[in-house]
């Protein structure tokens, strides 16, 4: 989830990388949040009190030395000294929109009652493409609480599609 903490924290590393590095740098921070996040004894390592922030920059050290950048090393140092490690997830996943936008790019999600077949992927896609000026990242998710039609979101805005709305609006409609 995007907070303030994870943009301040992905936006610094963001500035921080040159060109082609800011597709390098997420492909390592996403190899580091999985090795620190998926695994639960590993997490309670980085999340434990008594553990110094030394210690904890030490395993750091000793696991990704040779197999991440001294910028990605440098980085995992700092959310530790600011006990931010529990937000990696957070910062990853603000990072990636950073870098979508960088390069143009709109993650859309659609839900659905059933799949839509490839002409309403290529239809909602040309759509999108017309309204955002970006290219479109289609994430389908089906939803069984719909009755029909097709609920859109990007960002934080709500395209409402479904047979429910309509339906409410219609209600509303003969309320007055």
């Amino acid at each position: 989830m995007k907070t303030e903490v994870s943009m301040q924290y992905a936006k610094a590393l963001f500035e921080l990388a040159n060109g082609e590095e800011k597709q390098e740098f997420y492909e390592t921070l996403k190899i580091v949040n999985q090795v620190i996040n998926n695994d639960v004894e590993v997490l309670k390592v980085f999340e434990h009190p008594r553990i110094t922030p030394d210690q904890k920059k030490e395993i750091i050290e000793k696991v990704f030395k040779d197999k991440v950048s001294k910028t990605i090393i440098n980085f995992l140092y700092v959310i530790i000294d600011h006990q931010r490690i529990k937000d990696l997830g957070d910062i990853l996943e603000t990072y990636k929109s950073l870098l979508d936008e960088h390069n143009n790019f709109k993650e859309v999600n659609v839900y659905a009652k059933y799949p839509l077949t490839d002409k309403q992927k290529q239809e909602l896609k040309i759509a999108l493409i017309k309204k955002y000026n970006k290219k479109i990242i289609l994430r389908e998710y089906l939803d069984e609480k719909l009755v029909g039609g097709i609920k859109v979101v990007v960002d934080n805005e709500v395209i409402d599609a479904t047979s429910l709305n309509k339906l409410q609006k219609i209600k509303d409609i003969l309320k007055g």
